[in-house]
């Protein structure tokens, strides 16, 4: 499975203000935690708070030791003496923070959190640690802000970039999360997890020899990376290299033999490999480790079902639809495997498939196979022709899909003509395409040809409303048209859309301006550079 996961240094370590002269078992313990002797850190530093019980220092170091070694509560404690001595000593407050963070108590970490930035706004530490604990808490705009404060303090802060790389992919922004992976990479080249999450990203955008590029270098950094293996090991798996796959998997299964997940991959790796047996014993062991986890118990059915093990593949095919009933694959799959022995079954199962996926053509063709099974004849050819109807409607928006690509293509080489046609001929066998709409619509405005690039882009937006691209664009269009009014809406809809989006905000700040608004232009500019480059200036 294709993950990310965030990196975030715990406790302030540098950099820490302290009060007065350091000096014997104080002076010590500090140079015991630069060497990261936490252990013995913690026996000289009590001591040194028996000397200075009134330094808030003091009592932050001994704080930081106790929570390296792994005593958070205890750590926890020292804080709070640092910060009943010193209440805005922004170290304490950020590493308290910190502690309760850890302790998945985000709610009491951000309020420490901000006190520390508040103590101290120039803490980019503070800054990416609030991101961290409003993330958790379901803020991803603020935690943003909060990473970009981060940055914009220490522009090379490598755990920030790959939190607002991870926060902008989930929120959809490939091309930002892709952006901020690289950055990440560049701050700290020597940093695993860096390039395994570039190499996410650049998976999911279809760059896989990229992606393996990525967690190749993950892996000579990090060779017990865990992340980093199964990520390769899917990578592998999408290049059709099962037994590398293979490989990788079972280089992070020795890593973690209790995990379910990591079991499961194997066991599906395995399975695609025809190493039947092997698979089996790996997928029965994720079931036995993790029984709720509904992967394990499909990828099972599906092996069980291929050694011809009918009745047990129907146990795990149960299982996992049980687990996920709202997954429209489990679905189909149980209705089939029940259709030898219990068409009837089937027949609801396959019913319940296609009212959770009404486009999904096998869901029909199932359902017609278990109906002809029942006898039910008249059912069965309706639900064949309705899978014969979205089989159709399927290949033709693959064809569609392909001369929109074409189209691209074609408009990136300048040859707008060819790219119009290529276009046209994808909105011929799909009148609706939004992607098809929106580049025609691109290349008609480079024509001049504003009417048809209206019609286009309506097209475009209609089909798919919450894309802040399509918007985008169309407020270009109407830019370069000077119809300031119009322009100003979309892109008013296209920052709503996509918040950090810097050019949507710094175009609405134009036309803002040129509408006569300059004190929202001045706002919205405000707003933009607080995200991104803008060159406009306002007089």
């Amino acid at each position: 499975m294709k993950r990310i996961v965030l990196s975030v240094a715990l406790f302030a370590t540098v950099g820490l203000s302290v009060a007065f002269e350091r000096a014997g078992d104080l002076d010590s313990g500090i140079s015991l935690l630069e060497k990261h002797q936490y252990e013995e850190a913690v026996r000289v530093l009590r001591r040194a708070v028996g000397e200075a019980p009134n330094s808030p220092d003091a009592h932050n170091y001994y704080g930081f030791a106790l929570a390296r070694s792994g005593n958070l509560i205890a750590s926890v404690a020292e804080f709070e003496v640092a910060l009943k001595l010193n209440p805005d000593h922004a170290e304490a407050l950020y590493n308290l923070g910190c502690a309760f963070l850890a302790q998945s108590q985000a709610e009491s970490a951000i309020g420490r959190l901000r006190a520390a930035v508040a103590a101290r706004p120039e803490f980019p530490e503070a800054h990416a640690a609030l991101a961290m604990a409003l993330t958790s808490t379901g803020e991803p705009l603020e935690a943003i802000r909060e990473l970009q404060t981060a940055l914009r303090q220490r522009p090379k802060m490598a755990s920030a970039h790959n939190q607002l790389g991870f926060l902008f992919s989930q929120m959809g922004d490939q091309e930002r999360a892709l952006a901020e992976f690289r950055h990440a990479v560049d701050a700290d080249p020597s940093s695993a997890e860096s390039h395994s999450n570039l190499g996410v990203v650049l998976h999911k955008s279809g760059d896989l020899a990229g992606a393996i590029r990525e967690f190749t270098r993950a892996l000579e950094l990090a060779p017990k990376s865990l992340d980093a293996l199964k990520n390769m090991g899917q990578a592998m798996r999408d290049k059709g290299d099962l037994n590398e796959a293979v490989r990788y998997y079972k280089r992070a299964g020795a890593l973690r033999p209790d995990s379910a997940e990591v079991r499961t991959d194997l066991g599906f790796a395995l399975k695609r490999a025809d190493k039947l047996e092997e698979a089996l014993t790996e997928l029965k062991k994720a079931v036995e480790l993790a029984p709720d986890f509904p992967r394990s118990h499909f990828h099972l059915a599906e092996a069980l079902s291929q050694k011809g093990d009918v009745a047990a593949a129907l146990v795990e095919y149960e299982a996992a639809r049980r687990l996920r009933p709202n997954d429209i694959e489990y679905a189909v799959e149980y209705g089939v495997a029940l259709m030898a022995t219990k068409p009837d079954a089937a027949v609801e199962e396959l019913r319940r498939a296609v009212q959770l996926d009404p486009s999904n053509s096998a869901a029909y063709q199932s359902l017609g196979r278990a109906l002809q099974r029942t006898g039910n004849r008249t059912d069965a050819n309706a639900a064949f022709q309705e899978s014969r109807k979205l089989a159709a409607a399927a290949d033709a928006h693959s064809q569609a899909v392909l001369h929109t690509n074409r189209g691209i293509e074609l408009l990136k080489q300048g040859r707008v003509d060819s790219a119009i046609e290529a276009l046209r001929q994808a909105l011929s066998l799909e009148p609706t395409f939004g992607a098809a709409n929106h580049y025609l619509a691109i290349a008609l405005s480079a024509l001049g040809k504003w009417e048809e690039a209206d019609r286009a882009f309506r097209s475009a937006i209609e089909a798919d409303p919450r894309d802040s691209e399509i918007l985008f664009n169309y407020g270009v269009a109407l830019r370069k048209q000077l119809q300031w009014q119009n322009a100003a809406l979309q892109f008013a809809e296209s920052a709503r859309l996509r918040p950090f989006h810097p050019q949507a905000r710094c175009e609405l700040a134009i036309a803002l301006k040129q509408l006569g608004r300059v004190e929202e232009a001045r706002e919205e500019l405000a707003s933009a550079r607080e995200v991104g480059p803008c060159q406009l200036e306002l007089r």
